[in-house]
């Protein structure tokens, strides 16, 4: 399927064997850095996969993935690696051994990419989600509201269907890993307070069928991630804004 974005950096001292990954590659947008330098000027928000060599950037990796990483938070980072190599924790999404192969290599980036766009397009939907609940909730929207809101209920069910599209692209494995990424946090047993900080939050009733939430006699609720629930009852997806989440970027129809 077609991918919003497609970036995909080589992160390789040897120009030679970037080159040649870039060939396997294509039609990624790929582009080549062969020092730490041109590496950050290569990564940009829609960078969705970086491809690094383990000896990149020497002792520095650990600073270059962190400027990496806060450039696009979207990317998803391959390591290649001698097979003999040490695992340092540097919160890597998968690692090749060499030598690296076409199949291998291509099969990672793939996955990657799935993984990187299915995010971008959960991140539009909450986005775009959070300003519709508000509209929803007005007694009397104004002529301007009302258009508003139906234009963001066109886009969300847009971004509905691209996600449900990824999802039959994907693995489960996959999937948890970016709802993983989408909560911040490492997925774990819940914990009563966890139960509590969700229900702190969460909505007492789904803002499409107005089914009251938990509690007694009401309908069950599902927690997909970081301030966003799934009604059991309609299966509509809601979010209650928090604060500190940030826009990915801008989305037009």
């Amino acid at each position: 399927m077609d991918h919003l974005i497609t970036h995909v950096v080589i992160c390789e001292e040897n120009r030679t064997r970037a080159e040649l990954y870039a060939l396997w590659l294509d039609p990624a947008d790929v582009e080549i850095a062969v020092t730490a330098r041109e590496a950050t000027e290569a990564v940009h928000e829609a960078t969705a996969v970086v491809v690094l060599d383990q000896g990149f950037a020497g002792e520095k990796t650990r600073r270059l993935l962190s400027v990496l990483r806060s450039k696009s938070p979207l990317c998803r980072v391959l390591e290649t690696r001698e097979r003999s190599a040490p695992f340092p924790a540097l919160g890597l999404d998968h690692r090749l051994g060499k030598p690296v192969f076409e199949a291998e290599l291509t099969e990672l980036v793939d996955t990657l990419l799935l993984r990187a766009n299915y995010h971008l397009v959960l991140r539009l939907y909450y986005q775009t989600t959070a300003p519709l609940l508000s509209l929803q909730h007005l007694a009397e929207p104004s002529e301007g509201e009302r258009e508003r809101r139906a234009t963001l209920e066109r886009r969300a069910d847009r971004l509905k269907e691209i996600i449900r599209a990824y999802q039959t692209e994907m693995s489960e494995g996959d999937i948890a890993a970016v709802k993983d990424a989408v909560n911040y946090t490492p997925v774990r047993e819940a914990r009563d307070s966890d139960t509590e900080l969700s229900s702190k939050y969460r909505p007492e009733k789904c803002s499409r069928c107005r089914e009251p939430w938990e509690g007694d006699g009401g309908t069950k609720v599902t927690k997909l991630g970081a301030y966003v629930w799934r009604c059991g009852n309609c299966g509509h997806v809601q979010m209650r804004a928090d604060p500190s989440h940030q826009d990915v970027g801008k989305f037009r129809r």
